[in-house]
């Protein structure tokens, strides 16, 4: 999926409640994983028909990840009936995509459709790492900034050309951050946390899931 004449600004803050005389390095680098999908329109959920929009859209995510650490499909969907093969690796032999047409778009009640290939969500698994900062003042939180995050630009599946025009940016990505850290005590119930986000280079999901965080106890 894409940005529609806008370019958020991706902004992740991590926050470790540690002790107060402690050192913190000015950068640390967290491992992501990227998901990169195709362009050519073989996707539905990528790049995809003129009748999709830009905006907020609620509810595509359920608020708790499933046994995997991955999003589950939420009440409200919105091109996103497949979420369940974003955040993980190609596996072949599906020759079936969602149909949208209205109202299928929001309810993912209509059946599968079929085609005569199964890569419509093959993807390229890419590790990496994002270099977040020390905020100046701050104990302990780090922050990543970044108003033109197109980290797989000339990656992937590169720079494809999506609708007949030759795109100048790799927009069918999605990205998996998981990040553990430790927090000084106040709760005899709770010593650690993990913090798991999910992104993909939509508006909706750097607003509501930028990122989408699931806490649990360690």
């Amino acid at each position: 999926m894409k940005f529609i004449s806008v370019v958020a600004a991706v902004i992740v803050s991590l926050v470790s409640f540690v002790q107060s005389q402690a050192i913190y390095p000015p950068t640390i680098w967290v491992p992501v994983t990227f998901y990169d999908f195709y362009a050519d329109g073989s996707n539905p959920e990528f790049e995809i028909n003129p009748g999709w929009s830009a905006g907020l859209n609620t509810g595509m995510v359920a608020a708790m990840l499933d046994s995997q650490s991955k999003p589950v499909l939420g009440p409200t969907p919105y091109y996103n009936c497949q979420i369940a093969k974003w955040f993980r690796p190609f596996t072949s032999g599906d020759f079936t995509i969602p149909n949208y047409t209205n109202p299928a778009t929001t309810t993912c009640s209509n059946p599968l459709g079929t085609v005569n290939y199964d890569t419509a969500f093959k993807n390229i698994v890419i590790p990496d790492t994002l270099t977040f900062t020390l905020v100046a003042g701050s104990q302990g939180t780090y922050e990543y900034t970044n108003s033109n995050f197109f980290p797989l630009d000339g990656r992937g599946f590169g720079n494809e050309i999506a609708k007949g025009m030759q795109r100048t940016h790799n927009y069918s990505f999605s990205m998996e951050m998981h990040w553990e850290f430790m927090y000084k005590r106040v709760s005899p119930l709770i010593s650690r946390v993990t913090t798991c986000g999910y992104l993909s280079t939509d508006v909706w999901q750097l607003t509501l899931a930028a990122y989408t965080m699931q806490c649990r106890p360690r």
